[in-house]
């Protein structure tokens, strides 16, 4: 199946935890974020962001979406709303990539200022800032201790 809606290139892309649902959130340079349900085609837009969106991903164990973008904020986007609930700002540049601990309660972000934050994306506080970077971050994940 061809998924068709963005209008720009597609620079993000990720299915749910959740095995069976069939859904996939995609990022592009057309500044919207995009929610589809793979097995009818059909998808949610999600608008906001006030440059090309870098990274989307579902935050497990919610209804929930994160989006981050070169506007340099983390957008949470309320599936059942379709809208931003909270915009975790703070990063001083682009905002390349995202990680979502496997809980779900914490969401890191990595940006082009150097530094990686980690967010409690539910109520929107910075836990901590990560600096000492001698160049842009752009990549951040979480590693598993579970064996």
């Amino acid at each position: 199946r061809i998924l068709a809606g963005h209008e720009s290139a597609v620079r993000t892309v990720a299915f749910s935890a959740e095995v069976d649902d069939g859904f996939l959130v995609t990022g592009s340079d057309d500044r919207i974020v995009c929610v589809w349900d793979t097995a009818t085609g059909d998808f949610t837009s999600l608008v906001g962001h006030a440059g090309p969106i870098r990274a989307a991903l579902f935050i497990p164990g919610s209804d929930s979406v994160a989006s981050c973008s070169d506007d340099g904020a983390v957008c949470v986007w309320s599936l059942a709303t379709k809208e931003c609930c909270k915009t975790l700002v703070g990063h001083l540049d682009r905002t390349g990539r995202l990680a979502c601990e496997p809980k779900g309660s914490v969401l890191a972000s990595a940006s082009w200022d150097r530094t990686a934050r980690l967010w409690h994306w539910e109520t929107g506080e910075c836990l901590s800032i990560l600096e000492g970077h001698a160049g842009p971050l752009v990549l951040v994940a979480f590693v598993s201790t579970d064996r």
